[in-house]
């Protein structure tokens, strides 16, 4: 980071770099929201409807075991620049096509053989997952303490749109133009937000910076580190309990996937939009300990 980065960083950002900075952050949270809810959200109903089991169905919750485990890699994800002058932003360029190779994998497996199906799920849910935290990193270190509230609710609100394009879209263009022609979409639709990885601005570090190590022993020895493992954990094992059977049952109860979609779509899009608003309005008012 050069002289004039940190004066930057120690201003006050202009009202121009803070919506450009908010702008690149939606991309990035829905780049990787797309690929995710493409996996948990549309290809389970989709696999059932095919005459896939229920019990190996359920398998695919083990596509979220990553989301909780990426603290064991992201040190070596902060301290590792893939190209020289761009560091979180290399690393969403190769994981998010990386992301986009994997489901135009899909297209050659089809939706009955789930173990092919899970294995490349898992490859994209590492990359998924490393992704995340790059962009957890960049937002971490770039916006304000002040808007950090705000930074979470575009957070809620490119996940739910991002279900909304991988799971409730997935699921209709599946209804209308099949397999092949729902993944070519939805592989294509995840080349737009790249637009953001290429929007990033990212210095050189300072010698404070390069000077640092980040480890996951520094990590575990934070007093925070184990209520923050405690929440991912929790979190994300009820999430990956009931998210890939969710649609399944509907499936089997006669609803079409399209209407699962909209149905989804609907449910998301209310859900993380409202709760992402009301989560930034309380942050603001009674602080992070409070929510």
């Amino acid at each position: 980071m050069s002289a004039s980065e940190a004066a930057i960083g120690a201003a006050p950002p202009s009202n121009a770099a803070r919506y450009r900075l908010f702008a690149v952050l939606g991309g990035l949270y829905l780049a990787q929201a797309i690929p995710s809810y493409l996996f948990v959200a549309a290809l389970p109903p989709i696999m059932r409807e095919a005459g896939v089991s229920r019990t190996a169905i359920g398998s695919m919750s083990i596509l979220l075991l990553p989301l909780v485990l990426k603290f064991i890699w992201a040190p070596w994800i902060d301290r590792i620049r893939p190209f020289a002058r761009a560091h979180r932003a290399g690393w969403v360029f190769i994981t998010q096509t990386g992301t986009i190779l994997c489901m135009l994998a899909l297209i050659a497996v089809g939706p009955l053989d789930v173990g092919k199906i899970i294995a490349i799920g898992f490859v994209a849910s590492l990359l998924i997952s490393t992704q995340d935290i790059a962009t957890d990193g960049y937002a971490a270190k770039y916006l304000p303490e002040a808007d950090r509230a705000v930074g979470n609710a575009i957070q809620g609100g490119s996940i739910a749109f991002g279900v909304v394009i991988g799971g409730t879209l997935g699921l209709v263009l599946h209804h209308y133009i099949g397999w092949s022609g729902m993944l070519v979409t939805i592989a294509a639709i995840s080349l737009l937000p790249l637009v953001a990885a290429a929007m990033m601005r990212e210095g050189d570090p300072t010698p404070a910076e390069a000077g640092k190590r980040p480890s996951i022993r520094a990590f575990l020895r934070r007093p925070e580190a184990r209520q923050i493992l405690w929440i991912a954990l929790i979190y994300r094992a009820s999430e990956g309990l009931v998210k890939a059977m969710e649609g399944s049952y509907l499936v089997d109860a006669g609803v079409p996937l399209n209407q699962i979609g909209y149905l989804s779509g609907i449910s998301a899009t209310t859900a993380g939009l409202a709760g992402s608003a009301i989560a930034a309005w309380l942050v603001k008012r009674q602080g992070i300990a409070f929510v």
